[in-house]
């Protein structure tokens, strides 16, 4: 069972938390391997708790589990808007 909330639910989050936040990044970045490389540095903590999660250093509840995708769906939800609001294709492509 915590397989499957961890594969509907909290992956599709945290491929939502990267995508909103490499939209953010690549705002603000002066090229593509500055924003590149910083996002990676966000994505790095949730995979290493899956990997814990995997190994069985730590273990989550099924609560807890879905506690988590609750959390980061509202937190991908405010990053999609957030960087809606503040991306420009046009600012983007000048810098190229």
């Amino acid at each position: 069972a915590m397989w499957i909330v961890l594969a509907l639910w909290v992956a599709p989050a945290v491929a939502g938390l990267g995508m909103g936040a490499t939209v953010l990044i690549s705002v603000r970045a002066q090229g593509f391997q500055e924003a590149y490389q910083l996002g990676a540095i966000v994505v790095l903590p949730i995979i290493f708790l899956v990997i814990a999660q995997a190994t069985g250093i730590m273990y989550f509840s099924v609560t807890l589990v879905l506690l988590l995708g609750l959390i980061l769906w509202i937190i991908d939800a405010a990053l999609l808007w957030f960087g809606g609001r503040t991306f420009q294709r046009s600012a983007l492509a000048t810098r190229l």
